[in-house]
């Protein structure tokens, strides 16, 4: 889970990303995912006499080691905590005096680690429209902060530390005392920074007692002006990233008159995100340039707060972007999913706390890592579902297949193929975790004992078998596994966390397990799979379909029910499930005992 705990409206990333990527909770966000824009400050604030009650609350906390947040990225449900991966940082703005005596105060937020060992991120850069041109505001950038009459104002500079970019009006502020331990934290606050779910997954320690003085501080925030920010934009479907470079790069060239009906994707996806008709919005002037702006604002599930989305030309070059109107509230979105009209910070002292408590290495993060997310969806097949989270587990599925119970699989290597990764990777752990949460033999520390690990860099081979990444996509299925990450998803231990999945990343794994009990068997009985396969033309497929595997009245190979399906989304446009050879199934679905009979 990867967040931004602040105290103030970030030019962080706030849209809810797609699924597959890390899920993002942001606390009182006012801002767009991929963004940067542009806009102001308010009018010349004018202090009262003495200190309001929302005026007291802020300097309680910026006068005194400060007011801020945490922004993490730590594994959903826990897991091992890797610099270059994880970090768990603050980001705190403290006050030198008050403005109600010295006038306004110019603050630099500054990042710190709160977790030891892991390296904060380079500070975030978002890009606004200011006066026609994209200017650049890091997360460390200069803040000036006042009093209007009993509220407290924020103005944010761009990095030259000259443009304001934008500015909040601060009030309605709340001050919550914490005392005991973490785990009696109010819901609120667990809601926006789930230690809870931390403690968990093993990532932190439950118990750790609040420092003395520690608080948390809830306000609500306004926009003082319009202000857009520019996004990442993907014009193409399969996109991976938008750009390399530091600013964002223009979706589209040409006029903006010409351009529509515009389509962005989701990153790496050949869904589309958005797509608009020139109707849909209306062109405008906007800091001399020519700017479409949508007439409804995004899908509330997008982002954090009413965001419009814009097209905007400069030059030759079109930008995506949204706009965020004066006098725009910030909202938070809890970890259940509810929306409230408030933001979030912590104090020095409660974000101490936090870094006490964190915890890099679980002890037991097999049991735990991922157990928080339950399956929300119908198991339609019956297969059953007494896997972590409710997806299916190793016997869950050695049931539906019919895989006899003395074939375990010894003696049998199991290749691994796997693309480049990060050194945090620890592909053995994930094998051993995942043994080990369901009473299987685990596999010895080194890679060759049971598996062989394949690093598909650039090729690779498997004994003298070289494996090369195909980049093409292939329509024509030989045979079929359980696929559907919705109805009948399969528990999975990746990357230090349990998970859920589908489709090819399932079905392949499945297959090469029941080819490893084919051959087991075949051994047993003196001959061998790797023979067999050698011998065939076509290899493991030659057998598949020269064996006549479904034609006999216990098939091993076994049309799947549900007559025509998939219409929509083959290429044969009407595919029939039959037994036999079709368009959907391939050659059906594996009975392991009939199979291993046939063979």
């Amino acid at each position: 889970m990867k967040n931004r705990f602040v105290p103030a409206m970030p030019e962080g990333l706030a849209r809810a990303c797609p699924p597959g990527l890390a899920a993002v909770l942001m606390a009182g966000l006012l801002s767009a995912c991929g963004g940067g824009g542009g806009g102001g400050g308010g009018g010349t604030p004018t202090p009262t006499a003495t200190l309001s009650a929302d005026q007291k609350i802020y300097e309680d906390a910026a006068l005194h080691g400060g007011i801020g947040g945490i922004s993490y990225n730590v594994p959903y449900g826990g897991g091992v905590l890797a610099s270059g991966n994880s970090f768990v940082y603050s980001t705190l703005t403290t006050l030198s005096a008050s403005p109600l005596a010295s006038g306004s105060q110019t603050v630099t937020p500054r990042l710190a680690t709160v977790a030891p060992s892991l390296t904060p991120p380079s500070p975030h850069k978002s890009w606004y429209l200011v006066g026609g041109q994209f200017v650049a505001r890091s997360t460390t950038a200069n803040e000036q902060v006042s009093y209007d009459g009993t509220a407290v104002q924020v103005v944010r500079y761009a990095d030259d530390n000259q443009t304001i970019v934008d500015g909040f009006h601060e009030d309605a502020f709340r001050e919550v005392a914490l005392s005991g331990s973490v785990s009696s934290a109010p819901a609120e606050l667990l809601g926006v920074l789930p230690l809870d779910q931390w403690a968990a997954g093993g990532n932190f320690s439950a118990a750790t007692p609040w420092q003395p003085g520690a608080f948390y501080v809830a306000r609500k925030e306004t926009l003082t002006a319009d202000r857009t920010l520019l996004e990442a934009c993907y014009p193409l479907a399969n996109l991976a990233t938008a750009s390399t470079a530091t600013m964002p790069p223009p979706c589209f060239s040409g006029s903006l008159a010409s351009r529509f009906p515009l389509t962005l994707w989701f990153p790496a996806s050949s869904h589309p995100r958005e797509t608009y008709a020139a109707a849909d919005g209306t062109v405008s002037t906007l800091q001399g340039l020519q700017v479409w702006t949508a007439n409804q604002p995004e899908p509330g599930g997008g982002y954090l707060t009413r965001s419009y989305r814009v097209f905007i030309q400069q030059g030759g070059a079109i930008y995506a972007g949204v706009m965020q109107r004066q006098g725009t509230a910030a909202t938070s979105t809890l970890s259940d999913g509810s929306v409230v009209g408030e933001v979030f910070a912590l104090n020095q002292a409660a974000i101490s706390t936090v870094g006490q408590g964190v915890v890099l290495t679980p002890s037991t993060p097999r049991q735990t890592a991922g157990i928080l997310r339950g399956l929300s969806t119908l198991d339609l097949y019956g297969i059953g579902g007494t896997g972590v989270n409710g997806a299916l587990s190793p016997q869950d599925l050695r049931t539906h297949y019919d895989v006899p119970p003395a074939l375990d699989g010894t003696g049998q290597t199991i290749a691994v193929v796997d693309s480049p990764g990060p050194s945090w990777i620890n592909y053995i752990d994930d094998l051993q975790a995942y043994s080990l949460a369901f009473g299987l033999p685990v596999c010895a520390s080194a890679a060759g004992s049971c598996f062989q690990h394949v690093d598909l860099s650039n090729g690779a081979f498997i004994g003298s078998s070289q494996v090369l990444v195909n980049t093409d996509e292939r329509a024509v299925p030989d045979v079929t596994a359980v696929a559907d990450p919705a109805h009948s998803p399969v528990a999975m231990y990746f990357r230090q966390r349990w998970t859920m999945e589908g489709g090819t990343s399932v079905g392949a794994p499945l297959w090469a397990g029941i080819t490893a009990l084919i051959a087991q068997q075949k051994a047993a009985a003196g001959t061998s799979l790797a023979a067999s396969v050698a011998a065939a033309p076509g290899g493991f497929n030659g057998l598949l379909y020269r064996g006549n595997l479904f034609a006999t009245a216990n098939p091993a190979l076994e049309a799947l029910a549900g007559g025509t399906i998939f219409a929509q989304e083959v290429s044969c446009g009407s595919c029939s499930v039959v037994p036999g050879y079709n368009d959907v199934a391939g050659l059906g679905t594996p009975d392991v005992a009939s199979l291993i009979a046939a063979f």
